[in-house]
């Protein structure tokens, strides 16, 4: 094995490679994903979406995408879960999401951006999705709003959580009780009820009150 001959271990090699251009990182996943541990490239890939500056993710994603081949085209697949650490990408995640979203769609990667917005609403944690959604101006083509609306959509729960850390804290660039109206009003329609009684077993009787008004007012 490469790294063998090398005598450099793996946690090693990771160290040193993770800083590598776009087009290097693609090169030495194709060249590891026979040589190691089954989780080597894995390891790797994340680590470089954790690690690398937030304008180098774009090109990395456009680095794979022209690779072709069904490797590139996995970890191109898998990008939003790795940077996330959701499921079982157990790595961690970015603090500076905002910037990472700012790059996509200064690359023009509309879908790519997009799906990362949402998928910070629905599954980052909720001091990260809030902190992320006060890190984007509002007038910053909507990822502001895809952040809080895709909380809401995640289920009651999700929204119970994202709640309740806005209560317990002060998220920079949020206007708390905006958020919180945000977040009531994006709740899917026909869903309010549901929504509000695990609310209301929660605790948050005015916020559980306030879903069944929105309830009335939202035309079927």
């Amino acid at each position: 094995m490469a790294l063998g001959y090398a005598r450099m271990d793996y946690q090693g090699f990771l160290n040193m490679a993770t800083h590598a251009p776009p087009g290097q990182i693609v090169k030495i996943l194709e060249s590891i994903a026979d040589d190691g541990p089954e989780d080597i490239g894995n390891r790797y890939f994340q680590t470089c979406l954790l690690n690398q500056h937030p304008s180098e993710i774009p090109k990395l994603l456009v680095a794979l995408r022209r690779a072709e081949g069904e490797l590139s085209f996995w970890y191109s697949h898998n990008f939003v879960d790795a940077i996330l650490g959701k499921g079982d990408w157990q790595g961690g995640t970015r603090s500076d999401l905002a910037d990472v979203l700012r790059a996509l769609r200064a690359a023009t990667l509309k879908d790519d951006a997009d799906k990362l917005a949402e998928n910070i609403g629905l599954y980052a944690w909720p001091r990260i999705a809030l902190a992320t959604a006060g890190a984007i101006p509002e007038a910053f083509l909507g990822d502001r709003e895809l952040i809080l609306h895709a909380g809401s959509q995640g289920g009651p729960h999700r929204l119970l959580r994202l709640i309740n850390c806005l209560k317990k804290e002060q998220i920079q660039g949020l206007e708390s009780h905006r958020v919180l109206e945000y977040l009531l009003t994006a709740v899917p329609i026909g869903k309010h009820a549901d929504f509000s009684r695990v609310l209301n077993d929660a605790g948050m009787k005015s916020e559980a009150q306030r879903l069944l008004e929105l309830e009335k007012e939202t035309p079927f």
